[in-house]
Order: structure tokens, then sequence, then C-alpha cells
């Protein structure tokens, strides 16, 4: 709260209207000795910028809620209230207010905001947390932290480093796990050269034993 008696305004030492950027926080106040139907603005200049604050009154106080336009630079406004009174016009002396620095972080940023960053980063943790993996088809396989699976890519696997290579006849492949097995079957029957089973095995030779046991 400052005061203006007969339109001088006195500030206490160290005036400040608070911080760079601060909004809807701090409330510059006035009280006067001013009769009912006066109208003040505060009009301010910073560095050749005027700006004016338009002031309420509630009882003997007019106040103003200062937004972060209204504090968008630090350092030294120089203030002075001007009222109007039908067709009357009159100022107060000029008085000082500091507004502090600020770091203000985010302006250092272009679009997006932090917190896309914050998504960004998480996204990359993902990656990092899944490294390529070579493919089957000559290629390096790339984790999708959108899809949770590992992709296909176009990167090529240097020369001898495994992949580009082709499943031959006996073995089978699974592309999702990468896990190569072989490709068994569990019966004679046909002309057929797959490997069989040991089940099948053991149940062929037992056959034959009690085909032996016949003779």
């Amino acid at each position: 709260m400052i005061y203006m008696t007969d339109w001088n305004i006195c500030t206490p030492p160290g005036f400040s209207l608070g911080f760079e950027g601060d909004n809807e926080v701090t409330s510059l106040e006035i009280s006067t000795d001013l009769p009912e139907g006066w109208d003040l603005k505060v009009d301010v200049e910073k560095d050749g910028q005027k700006n004016i604050i338009q002031l309420s009154r509630d009882g003997e106080v007019y106040s103003a809620l200062l937004t972060a336009s209204m504090l968008a630079d630090d350092g030294t406004y120089a203030m002075q209230v001007r009222g109007t009174l039908g067709d009357l016009v009159r100022h107060s002396n000029l008085f000082y207010a500091t507004v502090f620095n600020s770091i203000n972080a985010v302006d250092a940023f272009p679009p997006p905001l932090p917190s896309e960053f914050e998504q960004m980063e998480d996204r990359l943790t993902d990656i990092n947390n899944n490294p390529p993996k070579p493919g089957t088809n000559g290629t390096w396989l790339i984790f999708n932290p959108d899809s949770g699976e590992y992709e296909e890519s176009d990167i090529p696997l240097p020369e001898g480093g495994g992949g580009g290579y082709r499943i031959g006849h006996g073995l089978l492949l699974d592309r999702e796990t990468n896990t190569l097995s072989v490709n068994a079957v569990s019966d004679f029957e046909g002309d057929n050269t797959l490997p069989i089973t040991a089940a099948a095995v053991q149940d062929t030779v037992g056959n034959i034993e009690i085909l032996l046991g016949t003779i």
C-alpha cells in the first residue's frame, strides 16, 4: 500500500512490484484523500516504452491486480498517477518501483512446450533401453516406442555383421522373437526328408520290436 495526499505520493524505500512475469499475484494499491468521482490511472514508462494501468476504487483505496504484461521486464519503472473528473485532469509526482529479474527458463525454449520435451525424453529413454538388433533380412531392427515393438529399418548391417542369411530346409524362424528352431515331424510317412522327433523314433522302434516278436 502506498499513500497519495494532495496528489503527492510517498513510497517506502526499495518499493517493488514483484518479479518479471508475475501474473495476478501482486496488487498496486494507492490510498487517497480524493472525493468521490475521480477516475485514476497510472502512467508507466520504462526504457522509453509506455503503458497505462487502470485503477478501480473501493472506498478510499484505488487498486489494480498486476498482470505479466504489466511486469514484462525487470528494472526500474517510472510511474505517475493521472486523474480525471469531467474536464479536469491532474497528475501526481513521479515515483519509482522496481521489478526484479526472473530466470523465465520457458522463454529459452521454442515450441514444443517443456511438457512435450519430457515426452520426447521418455521416448528416447525407451529407445535407449531397447537398442537396435540385427534383423534376418540384412538390416537393423529398430525399436518403435509408440508400438512397443521392433520394426525393420532401411539401415544395412555391416559386412559379416550377422543377418542376411537364408533359412534352409528343416529350420523354422519365429520373426517376432528372432528364434531359430528345427522343423521336425512326428512320423515317417511319405518321402519326408525332415528330421523326426524323439517321441516318434521311440514309437516307431517300439512298433518294430512288436513286429519282430511275432516272427
